[in-house]
Parts: C-alpha cells; structure tokens; sequence
C-alpha cells in the first residue's frame, strides 16, 4: 500500500480518480443539507452514513487533508460534520465543516486539527478532486 499511498499524496488528478466519485456524492449531501433540499413530506439529510475499506478511508483522507502518515488501521472511521453556527441574533446562520478520524479532530482542508472550516472552502477544496469526465480521464491513448 506504501507506493500506492505515496502517489495519492503526491498526485491529486490521481487521487481525483481514486475517490472523486464519493466526494462528489458527499459534497452533494452537504449541498442539499445546507440549501434545505428535501422530499416532500421528508426532511433534508440529518446524516448520511457511508461504508468502505482502508483503500476507501486512505484517498479520502488524503484529500479531506487528514492524512496523518498512517495507513488507516482495522475498524477506522472518518465523521465529517456539518456545523450550523447562529449568529447572536438567531436570525442568519453559518456553516462550518469539521473532520474526526477515529474519535479525534483532525487537520482539514489544510487548517489545525479539530479547526472547523468554512463550508464554502470545504466545498471549493473538495471540489479540485471531482473528475467531470471520469471516461476521459481514464482514456489511454493507442
């Protein structure tokens, strides 16, 4: 997994194609969450829970920014958690994205660990991994 790994971290169109895919179906959770999206009769998502392996947890840390040097060990779990933050009045409110990897903060979009971040730049950050054309970025010229 270390030579695997190394190329994630080193390359982000290769990550992109590894776990694009899932990001852009967790940004467009957190998309339809914010906006107030819903079915009738349902309310938007209170949380969604997705399952994988380590080489699900390894690509997706890698480009949340939580990877710690490690490859996720057995029964790891990453909470990615949308924050709404109230204004002092109650009458706007914010958003703020924060990692936990197996029960501790962790670094995200670059920022500290356990340092929340703004949703827009969670979304913008995690927008540079989503492949448009995943066939063309798979072509291999003959």
């Amino acid at each position: 997994g270390w030579i695997w790994g190394h190329r994630l971290v080193s390359n982000k169109a290769l990550n992109g194609l590894a776990i694009g895919d899932f990001i852009k179906d967790v940004v467009q959770v957190f998309a339809d969450t914010v906006s107030g999206v819903s079915v009738p009769g349902i309310s938007g998502p209170k949380m969604a829970v997705f399952s994988g392996h380590d080489s699900t947890l390894f690509p997706l840390l890698t480009a949340l920014g939580g990877f710690d040097g490690s490859w996720p060990p057995y029964a790891s779990r990453i909470q990615i958690e949308l924050l709404r933050v109230v204004n002092e009045g109650g009458d706007t409110a914010d958003y703020r994205v924060q990692l936990i990897y197996n029960g501790r903060e962790a670094s995200l979009c670059g920022h500290s660990s356990g340092a929340p971040v703004r949703y827009e730049e969670f979304v913008t950050h995690l927008n540079q991994f989503i492949v448009a054309d995943m066939a063309a970025a798979c072509a291999v010229d003959a």
